[in-house]
C-alpha cells in the first residue's frame, strides 16, 4: 500500500514542505486573531461629531493639557474629515477600531505643520493613543465624545 500524501501538502504534484506548510499556517492564524485589518469589515463606530481632547507628555511631566474648541469631526466610510486643535485642518482614517488622525496646524511663523494622532476606539465615546507633538516629544492622548 502507498502512503497517499495528504491533498493539503500537494501543490501541482509537489508536497509542500512541511516547515512552509507550518509557516503559513502560523501567519494565517496570526492574520486571524488581529483585529483591525482592513478587509475584516467596516468601522466599529461612527466617530462623527464634537470630541473633547486631552494630552499628556509623561516625559516632560506634562499630565493634562485640555483645548478651547473641541474635536470636530465628520465620518464618511473609512474617511474622517473636520477641524482639530486651534481650528486646523484634520483628515484620517478609522478602520475597525485603529484611527489614525492628522491635524494640520499652522506656527505663528507662519508654516504648516502636521501632527498624526494614531490610535483605537476604546468605545463608542472614547479614543485613545499616542502623537508626536513638536517640541514635546511622545504624547498620549485621549478624546471624549461630546454627548448631546
Amino acid at each position: 500500500m502507498q502512503n497517499e500524501i495528504p491533498a493539503i501538502l500537494r501543490t501541482e504534484g509537489e508536497i509542500v514542505r512541511p516547515l512552509k506548510f507550518f509557516s503559513l499556517l502560523a501567519v494565517c492564524f496570526l492574520l486571524a486573531a488581529c483585529d483591525d485589518l482592513p478587509w475584516q469589515g467596516p468601522p466599529k463606530y461612527d466617530v462623527t461629531g464634537s470630541w473633547a481632547l486631552e494630552l499628556s507628555f509623561p516625559d516632560k511631566g506634562i499630565t493634562k493639557i485640555s483645548f478651547v474648541n473641541d474635536l470636530v469631526l465628520k465620518q464618511l466610510g473609512n474617511d474622517i474629515t473636520g477641524t482639530g486643535i486651534n481650528g486646523g485642518d484634520l483628515h484620517g482614517t478609522i478602520s475597525r477600531s485603529t484611527v489614525k488622525l492628522t491635524n494640520t496646524l499652522k506656527a505663528e511663523s507662519g508654516a504648516s505643520v502636521d501632527v498624526v494622532f494614531k490610535g483605537r476606539l476604546v468605545d463608542a465615546n472614547t479614543m485613545k493613543g499616542t502623537v508626536p507633538f513638536p517640541g514635546y516629544g511622545k504624547g498620549e492622548w485621549t478624546a471624549r465624545r461630546r454627548l448631546q
